[in-house]
């Protein structure tokens, strides 16, 4: 629901308790006036927020279907900016990639960095800088691959260096990158080799990125085979525009 975009499930939780809420000292049934009354207000994103939303969302499918390692189950725009039920913003966008089932490799684990890297650097490559939508909480873009290539260095022998550190929980990855400089440097050196791998695939592939976009911005949500599809009429039109400019 439009209502709700974007929310958790934790977020719709906590509104359902605030509507029985709102209605126990009636004793009533809740109605839809109630939920929407107690719903925050909206605001909608201005065009160029919006657009700028969707090429950042359209960075990290592009990455992923270029490198090929994870399918995409869908990704999606919102137009509204709302505060969830915690009084926080909710995220202009997601995408939503099919689970791992088996062991992850080395590679593995770098495609999925690299496709984190995918929206900050298609912003840098459309726009000419980043926004602060890479960064941020514990779920942000930056978050997560940090978290991934410290579990790679410091966990899972993934790199020149075999001594690693056990953990139990995310907060000892966060500890060890800031007791120990080396594993610091380490971590960072992955980070940056796979956000130049980005941005090489986000500069090849910038005609696909703008339909990306573009099609978000007017759809709002495409799922994989959709996205698919656009990504190959996009490579067509591009192969058709080549031979043309090569006929007598």
């Amino acid at each position: 629901d439009e209502m709700t975009e974007g929310w958790s499930g934790a977020d719709i939780e906590r509104l359902a308790r605030d509507v029985r809420r709102l209605v126990r000292p009636e004793k009533r049934t809740p109605t839809m006036a109630d939920v929407e009354s107690t719903l925050p207000e909206r605001t909608e994103f201005s065009p160029e927020l919006l657009r700028r939303i969707a090429i950042h969302e359209a960075g990290h499918v592009l990455v992923a279907s270029d490198i090929g390692i994870e399918e995409i189950c869908e990704v999606r725009i919102q137009r509204y900016r709302s505060a969830s039920v915690q009084g926080q913003p909710v995220s202009g966008g997601q995408t939503v990639f099919q689970p791992s089932t088996g062991l992850i490799t080395k590679s593995a684990f770098e495609s999925m960095i690299a496709r984190t890297f995918g929206g900050m650097e298609a912003e840098a490559a459309l726009l000419g800088e980043m926004s602060n939508g890479s960064g941020g909480g514990p779920s942000s873009d930056l978050s997560k691959a940090t978290e991934l290539a410290t579990s790679m260095v410091a966990a899972l022998g993934m790199d020149e260096h075999l001594v690693t550190e056990g953990f139990d929980h995310p907060n000892d990855l966060k500890k060890l990158r800031a007791s120990n400089p080396l594993i610091w440097h380490r971590v960072d050196s992955v980070l940056q080799a796979q956000r130049t791998r980005a941005r090489s695939i986000v500069d090849r592939r910038k005609p696909h990125l703008l339909a990306l976009a573009a099609a978000l911005v007017e759809k709002g949500k495409l799922d994989g085979s959709e996205v698919q599809a656009l990504l190959q009429d996009v490579a067509e039109n591009m192969r058709r525009s080549l031979a043309a400019e090569w006929e007598p």
